[in-house]
């Protein structure tokens, strides 16, 4: 079992990701290390916003997954309690010293679309506001981008797509009788 592997044992997020339901064979585990704040600016947390909300449900038709740059952008949209933990992890990583902020934080795979954070959102996010040197290493799980196996991954997994093209099928088959 790899180190990468183990970080998903012993997950606890909410985002209720089904391991179980990817076929044998189809996941891969590996660690991936970043240390350039473009980077992790570029990581989707698990926040997901309109052009004028934070912190929406999924089932708002309009929202869409937010990177870590537009959390930090729109940090004072959020909810106070919320706001606050941002905070109290900046504030944390700036009391101690001089040495990178250093972490390992779980992650899926979107292939070219890059990673969506699992957890330690609020930390990730933190470190980029920070502004300190920081190492963070993504346990990833490289596996199929289904809605299935993790209800967050639709807004990647061409499901959209999916029904546009349904729809135009079904409206031009009408059109056509």
């Amino acid at each position: 079992m790899s180190d990468a592997q183990e970080v998903f044992d012993g997950l606890s997020t909410k985002m209720r990701l089904h391991r179980d339901r990817i076929p044998e064979g189809a996941a891969r585990y590996s660690l991936e290390t970043i240390d350039d704040r473009q980077a992790l600016d570029a990581l989707f947390t698990c926040y997901r916003g309109t052009p004028t909300q934070v912190e929406c449900s999924m089932k708002n038709p309009f929202a869409f997954p937010m990177r870590i740059s537009e959390v930090r952008r729109r940090l004072d949209e959020f909810e106070p309690a919320n706001r606050a933990a941002f905070e109290r992890y900046v504030a944390a990583f700036n009391a101690v010293g001089d040495e990178p902020i250093e972490m390992v934080i779980p992650a899926y795979a979107l292939g070219k679309e890059g990673f969506l954070l699992l957890d330690g959102n609020h930390r990730a996010t933190a470190a980029a506001i920070a502004g300190r040197p920081f190492r963070l290493t993504l346990a990833t799980l490289n596996g199929p981008v289904d809605r299935r196996i993790l209800k967050d991954l639709k807004f990647w997994d061409g499901g959209l797509k999916r029904f546009g093209r349904r729809l135009r099928r079904t409206l031009g088959a009408g059109a056509a009788s």
